[in-house]
């Protein structure tokens, strides 16, 4: 692994990391801050709010491990971080969620964007990758699946957490490879 490749791997887990700590703080806000706090949708947009460095985490390891997706996945991730934003906008501002449906239509946009952008790395000819794509993005987009993002919000620290882990864990059996190799 080159030095470049490493600190990109490093920089994904510092995301990942700080995407676990905020995720678990909205978390923790989301279900106890109701309690003493007057407003409860702060936590989900803490929790939309922490989702932004595990996307990037995520892209840059795609990035790294997979050079030839690179420019394929940054798009789609673009996409997703538009749509936790917009969400996150959407709680912290509308006292009436009805006023502000637009910002739902197009965060719905942006994930039927990004999981249909996605479309491109299937073994399909390019032509059919972005029919295929389309429809997706126009299907979620109509289905409105922004609503969803809140609760999959919850899933921000574990797979926060997951990440960290799991580059650790292969940071330490990296540290140890040349010892094999050099003990054989």
């Amino acid at each position: 692994m080159t030095a470049n490749a490493r600190s990109r791997e490093k920089l994904a887990g510092q995301l990942a990391a700080v995407s676990a700590v905020a995720g678990g703080f909205g978390a923790l806000f989301a279900l106890a801050g109701p309690a003493w706090w007057p407003v409860p949708i702060v936590g989900i947009s803490i929790l939309l709010a922490a989702g932004l460095p595990l996307i990037a985490a995520a892209a840059i390891l795609v990035a790294s491990r997979f050079p030839s997706a690179a420019t394929i996945v940054r798009r789609p991730a673009a996409a997703l971080a538009i749509a936790f934003t917009l969400m996150g906008f959407w709680y912290t501002s509308a006292p009436d969620p009805d006023a502000l449906w637009w910002v739902v239509s197009l965060a719905s946009l942006c994930v039927g964007v990004a999981v249909g952008g996605m479309a491109l790395l299937l073994p399909l000819a390019r032509p059919v990758a972005i029919v295929v794509g389309l429809a997706v993005a126009l299907a979620l987009a109509a289905a409105q699946v922004a609503f969803m993002l809140p609760m999959l919000a919850f899933a921000v620290p574990v797979l926060a957490i997951g990440i960290v882990v799991l580059l650790a864990r292969a940071s330490r059996q990296r540290a140890f490879e040349p010892s094999r190799s050099a003990a054989e």
